[in-house]
């Protein structure tokens, strides 16, 4: 996914938090939201300092979920009917 996509879809920003390495931020929130809620404490999402976390949603996950995986076998359609293809690298015995 790209710039695009971040600009459509996270309401939090695209900066890196300041205490890295951290919690989830908005983007694996909101994953995590769509795919497995129960795993999701809300209650963790209140307790820190970055407020991105608490931006995410569940219908915000699944468009995510959507984007990658929609991406994702448009590569491998395209791998296999041969319209992506490398370029053989010469041979070194």
């Amino acid at each position: 996914l790209g710039k695009t996509d971040a600009d459509e879809l996270l309401r939090g920003g695209k900066r890196l938090p300041d205490n890295m390495p951290g919690h989830a931020q908005e983007f694996e929130t909101a994953i995590a939201m769509a795919k497995f809620p129960e795993n999701v404490r809300a209650d963790a999402l209140a307790d820190q300092p970055d407020r991105s976390p608490a931006l995410a949603t569940a219908e915000q996950g699944n468009e995510w979920f959507e984007r990658v995986t929609g991406r994702l076998v448009k590569f491998v359609g395209e791998v296999i009917d041969g319209q992506r293809q490398s370029e053989t690298p010469p041979y070194h015995p």
